[in-house]
């Protein structure tokens, strides 16, 4: 809990001489915990002091999905930003790891283009926060706009190198094998597409579904 939310609660419940404790852990890792004795206090002050959690960690939630969303963003730039740059520098196109796809690697759930950045994925030990249908229904819609987005610059991407006059026997035999990942990236963006068109219908007639039972009853 944060400092301004238990300065509230220190406030709130002085007068009554309330006891309300900040256990400081001995472990730096562990974060700050909040002890509140709540049989000392009336059933207003409970729902009062729950209701101001309750906003605090709403607050929360909608921060942390901002940042998600806007890392999730740049992460996507920055692969697409690596495409490219691969793309009319031939020989950075193994450095980039563009070339030789990392063998048993699955691919990623939000469709991410460059598979050289899949390291930079974070794995959160804590479970997921919940979301409510039509946030689950708003993120996958957005996905699904970057998910196609990716799709038509690779698109333009693999074109523009089919155009390229090859130099030389190696110089072609190289720009086969990136045009050869670079379409089996495109597949599996297109199979990301589809499964995220898949969820978007599911989502839709979950909701309409529950929108009339609620109005038959």
């Amino acid at each position: 809990m944060d400092a301004p939310l238990y300065a509230r609660m220190q406030e709130h419940s002085a007068r009554h001489q309330h006891a309300i404790q900040l256990s400081v852990s001995a472990e730096p890792a562990r974060n700050e915990v909040v002890h509140l004795e709540l049989h000392l206090l009336s059933h207003v002050e409970v729902v009062e002091l729950l209701c101001r959690v309750y906003r605090e960690m709403r607050s929360t939630k909608n921060e942390l999905e901002v940042l998600r969303r806007e890392f999730r963003d740049l992460r996507n730039r920055f692969g697409t930003t690596l495409e490219n740059l691969a793309a009319w520098q031939d020989e950075l196109a193994p450095l980039l790891g563009l070339v030789h796809p990392q063998p048993d690697m699955p691919p990623d759930d939000d469709g991410f283009v460059c598979p050289c950045l899949r390291d930079l994925l974070v794995t959160a030990s804590a479970p997921p926060l919940e979301v409510s249908p039509s946030s689950k229904a708003q993120v996958a819609i957005e996905d699904r706009g970057q998910v196609e987005a990716q799709i038509l610059k690779l698109r333009q991407t693999i074109q523009r190198r089919r155009n390229l006059p090859g130099s030389n026997a190696q110089a072609k035999h190289k720009a086969e094998k990136v045009l050869s990942h670079y379409e089996e990236v495109l597949q599996t963006l297109e199979e990301r597409l589809g499964q995220l068109d898949h969820e978007i219908r599911e989502m839709g007639s979950s909701r309409i579904f529950w929108a009339k039972l609620a109005l038959s009853q």
